[in-house]
């Protein structure tokens, strides 16, 4: 059975609904017997394509997926099992469109990251609108050499997006009453790179690079606290891809280590939760294979992360962890999915890859010993020559 990486996913009810990362299939898996199943195909996109879609919401009995690697919007309605999409008319290569999207009533707004539109997709009606405020406000900034603002966190109010930048110290908010934008500058120190964001209460929680933690009060745009996590976290290089205030602690996760730093804000105290027990080693030093996946706060303020390595969900309530459930084994329906008539159909971008995950690994190898014998190819590792088959545009 081959591993699914789970990409993005959502709880419904007793459920959950899950787009896996590389395959290109949706999935549901019952959080009571532990049963996984495969619910379908997504459309039009090619079957081990990698970071199809890396957000869900869900509005009525839709779900609605962000494009990553995608054509554009996939819907799924939960009513009728029946996948439908959208195709963007900005599709510039289906890379990293947009990896971040925000539900406000029956909108979905998706935040663009390589793309050059913000776009909203109203449901209920099934249209979607380019916010043009956000081409007006990319031509205040002259000297920017890139097509686009790189959002890299963002975090929502009642109404608003709060969306950050890892080169500015600024914000941008975006009023979803008015879908106007405007840019407000933070006063963090010159040089900091802001790695994730956070709200809690009504305080913004901002970490950056230099491991400064940062309590903004957004109403008024005022820096409230700093603390300086350095003294504590010497490793030059660790980042925070991600930062959760709960209470008096403030949990920092970098995906490539495999504990969990702590730090209680109230007492000034700071602590590693270990996490040996729950999650295995790393055997693999390709960069794109993180410990954790899909992480998320839910109900009862508990963070949960999905284990690339272990194929399951640990909980963390307070300094405890947990396993939530486990099984993430890719099921043969999948595969037998593979050979049906439509699978064939002339002009489908799915083709079949092999009959099973280990299969496709030998095949990858084997192709790739024939074809690249030169000496830089030859020196990437395994999980390299994978990544890099799964990724082609073409295959």
């Amino acid at each position: 059975m081959g591993k699914v990486i789970v990409q993005c996913g959502i709880q419904i009810d007793n459920e959950y609904w899950f787009a896996a990362g590389n395959t290109n299939g949706l999935f549901k898996k019952n959080m009571l017997t532990g049963e996984l199943h495969f619910v379908g195909f997504f459309l039009d996109e090619m079957k081990t394509q990698f970071r199809t879609y890396t957000d869900v919401k869900l509005i009525g009995n839709q779900l609605i997926f962000t494009p990553c690697f995608a054509k554009g919007i996939a819907v799924y309605n939960l009513d009728e099992k029946k996948f439908s999409n959208i195709i963007l008319s900005n599709y510039e290569g289906g890379i990293n469109q947009y990896t971040k999207s925000v539900k406000y009533n029956d909108h979905v707004y998706f935040i663009p990251y390589s793309t050059s539109f913000f776009i909203k997709y109203c449901v209920s009606e099934g249209e979607i609108k380019k916010l043009d405020g956000w081409g007006d406000l990319k031509k205040q900034y002259p000297d920017q050499k890139k097509s686009n603002f790189i959002i890299e966190s963002i975090c929502t109010d009642d109404n608003n997006i709060y969306m950050f930048m890892s080169d500015r110290s600024q914000a941008i908010i975006l009023d979803m009453d008015t879908d106007k934008f405007q840019v407000v500058g933070l006063n963090i120190s010159l040089g900091e790179c802001i790695c994730s964001v956070c709200k809690s209460d009504s305080r913004i929680w901002i970490v950056t690079d230099k491991n400064k933690v940062y309590q903004w009060d957004y109403t008024n745009n005022e820096i409230l606290r700093t603390f300086d996590l350095g003294q504590y976290i010497t490793d030059l290089d660790y980042i925070a891809h991600y930062i959760y205030v709960v209470g008096k602690y403030v949990y920092i996760i970098n995906v490539y280590d495999k504990n969990i730093r702590l730090f209680d804000y109230i007492n000034n105290k700071f602590s590693t939760i270990d996490m040996s027990e729950y999650v295995e080693d790393k055997k693999d030093n390709d960069p794109s294979l993180y410990y954790y996946y899909d992480i998320q706060c839910i109900e009862n303020n508990k963070i949960r992360l999905f284990s690339f390595y272990d194929g399951k969900y640990i909980t963390i309530d307070g300094k405890e962890a947990t396993n939530s459930f486990d099984g993430f084994s890719i099921p043969n329906v999948y595969f037998e999915n593979c050979f049906t008539d439509k699978f064939f159909l002339e002009g489908s971008t799915l083709r079949y890859v092999a009959s099973s995950i280990l299969e496709e690994i030998e095949i990858v190898l084997t192709q790739n010993t024939f074809e690249h014998d030169d000496e830089g190819y030859s020196e990437k590792n395994i999980g390299e020559i994978i990544y890099d088959t799964l990724t082609r545009s073409e295959m």
